[in-house]
């Protein structure tokens, strides 16, 4: 199996989210968004897309034109049904891929390490109650209306989300 990573910044990779890929039998590849988009097909060919996160926002197409590609990437992949996971810039893309948006935070970014609280059907998310997760970020995900957060902190209501059974 497949699983290519979209990353934004040279220094960030898969973390602790590789060796359980691998040892579920995926195929790692690593492209960088900027330099090296992924075509139409390879965002479809994939078994499993992640996106990982950056220094910029969903908001910065202007500044970073190849983000509109990418967007076009994750709709037409999430419209066809097929697996992606969104981590921090990456959930921004998709919530605004299947129609929300991201607004600035007011006053301060959150950056430190905090428990989730997790919503009352927090699905996957389960096995992180209690534990303590790394927050950098200064941006707020605004989901459709017909999606609701998995968990939340005290300054960011939606920490994650997931849509249908493919999207997280």
């Amino acid at each position: 199996m497949e699983c290519t990573v979209v990353h934004h910044i040279a220094f960030e990779d898969l973390g602790s989210f590789a060796t359980p890929l691998r040892e579920r039998g995926y195929e790692v590849a690593c492209r960088h968004a900027g330099t090296a988009p992924l075509s139409l097909e390879e965002w479809l060919r994939a078994d499993l897309v992640v996106v990982l996160g950056g220094p910029i926002g969903a908001g910065d197409v202007d500044a970073y034109p190849w983000l509109r590609e990418e967007l076009a990437g994750l709709r037409a992949r999430i419209g066809r049904g097929l697996p992606v996971l969104g981590i921090c810039l990456g959930a921004q893309l998709i919530a605004v891929a299947l129609g929300g948006s991201v607004g600035r935070r007011a006053g301060h970014s959150e950056i430190g390490w905090r428990e989730l609280d997790l919503g009352p059907s927090p699905g996957v998310l389960a096995g992180l109650s209690g534990v303590p997760v790394l927050h950098w970020h200064g941006d707020n995900i605004l989901l459709p209306s017909n999606l609701a957060p998995l968990a939340s902190t005290p300054g960011t209501p939606c920490q994650a989300f997931a849509a249908g059974t493919h999207v997280l």
